[in-house]
């Protein structure tokens, strides 16, 4: 993951009181976080086919374009991830998101051992219902939803979202509420 080139969070002489030298960026830096833990394999694979493989993932549609990766060919539309802090939003996420997951694998699918996991993340503005028709009050704006849930291993999800996505990026590159951000899936 990483910032839009020029993207500088700039706080002064601060440094973040639990990752010193850690958020500055000199204009033009990616600002990367580095590499995924072996632990979230799965993780990664499930994002590589909803940003590679759209075929692979549901809701299913013809057209369907999730944002979120940098694309040189776009220049100055691209399309980026925006970080979402609302608890209340992103929980609302999480449940368009678990729309698909019950309408694929059924009211049963997820279970102590899977979650239904989604891209983009619950913690964007692009999520399942912050990213949807959803948000405007059409209780079916799941299924034209930019988007993909799918279920993975309970482990991997939550590892993923807890060590990499919040600790391991938003909090050391301090992407704060609504700044933007790309993923990219090296395999």
């Amino acid at each position: 993951m990483s910032r839009p080139a020029g993207a500088r969070r700039s706080h002064g002489d601060r440094q973040h009181p639990r990752h010193p030298g850690h958020g500055d960026h000199p204009p033009g830096s990616s600002g990367t976080s580095g590499q995924l833990p072996r632990r979230v394999k799965e993780f990664v694979h499930y994002i590589d086919d909803a940003l590679h493989h759209v075929e692979r993932t549901f809701p299913s549609f013809i057209g369907k374009s999730p944002p979120g990766e940098y694309k040189p060919e776009l220049g100055a539309d691209q399309r980026p991830l925006h970080r979402l802090v609302d608890d209340n939003l992103k929980g609302r996420d999480r449940t368009e998101a678990g729309k698909v997951c019950t309408d694929v694998w059924g009211p049963g699918g997820s279970t102590p051992n899977l979650n239904c996991d989604e891209y983009p993340f619950a913690s964007t503005r692009e999520g399942a219902y912050t990213g949807s028709s959803a948000s405007t009050g059409n209780a079916n704006g799941w299924l034209t939803w930019q988007g993909s849930s799918r279920l993975i291993g309970e482990v991997d999800n939550q590892d993923s979202g807890r060590d990499y996505l919040f600790n391991g990026f938003c909090t050391v590159q301090r992407i704060l509420d609504n700044d933007p951000f790309f993923v990219a899936i090296n395999r």
